[in-house]
């Protein structure tokens, strides 16, 4: 019996871990979630379950927070 694995794409992983895509996206591209192990912009369900969904909202938070500056 061969049994089929599951694999995500970016808008099924951000939806799986109830992010933003941005998020889910800024995640991979930091290094905070691994890259991509099935394909190109495709992940198995082992690194998408492993993903700590806190980690990765608060990893988009970070850096656009960050970013903005009052003037005046």
């Amino acid at each position: 019996m061969v049994r089929s694995v599951r694999v995500f794409d970016e808008g099924q992983a951000s939806g799986q871990l109830r992010v933003p895509v941005a998020a889910w996206r800024w995640a991979t591209g930091s290094g905070l979630v691994p890259a991509a192990d099935v394909g190109p912009g495709r992940w198995s369900r082992a690194v998408v379950e492993a993903a700590d969904p806190e980690a990765v909202r608060a990893a988009l938070r970070g850096p656009v927070g960050a970013g903005g500056r009052r003037t005046g």
